[in-house]
């Protein structure tokens, strides 16, 4: 792994318009806390996933190669407890809900996202799982061999792979 760790990082969510409104906005709107430069924004667009989708964007910008790991803990950390906390909540509230995730680290791109995740009980929880797990998920993206790279959850065997798609 790219021992690189960010001065920056901004965590955008992205929810369609005609199935989000004010108050899910807000019960979401993460509060985290930080000595590093932190921007969290919302943006409302249409999306093809249907009415109940959102998108979670974090890009981490501004590297250096030191405490790498510790970076990645310390966010992890702070996603997995928001994501528990709110976000899981107002995923259980929408009738077909949808939620995808992209982490940006310098060049390389993380995307997790499953179609029929929510087809099955527990989905909420995988998507908590996926921020507890990140700093794993983190060490097994190799940024010389591709700059994207697609996690997934494997319901039969309860674990997470993480492939190269370029």
């Amino acid at each position: 792994m790219n021992d690189n760790i960010s001065l920056q990082h901004s965590i955008e969510i992205r929810l369609n318009s005609t199935g989000y409104k004010g108050s899910d906005v807000d019960s979401i709107l993460p509060e985290f806390i930080t000595d590093r430069n932190t921007t969290v924004g919302l943006t409302w667009y249409p999306s093809a996933n249907g009415p109940d989708s959102l998108t979670i964007y974090i890009a981490v910008v501004g590297f250096f190669s030191v405490f790498a790991g510790e970076f990645a803990k310390h966010l992890a950390g702070d996603m997995y407890s928001w994501s528990k906390e709110k976000l899981a909540t107002l995923l259980r509230s929408k009738k077909y809900p949808c939620c995808a995730i992209t982490i940006k680290l310098n060049d390389v791109e993380i995307f997790f996202g499953d179609e029929d995740l929510f087809d099955l009980p527990g989905a909420e929880e995988v998507v908590n799982r996926f921020f507890q797990e990140l700093p794993n998920i983190i060490e097994n993206v190799q940024p010389e061999e591709s700059t994207l790279w697609r996690v997934s959850y494997d319901h039969e065997n309860d674990g997470w792979t993480v492939n190269k798609l370029d």
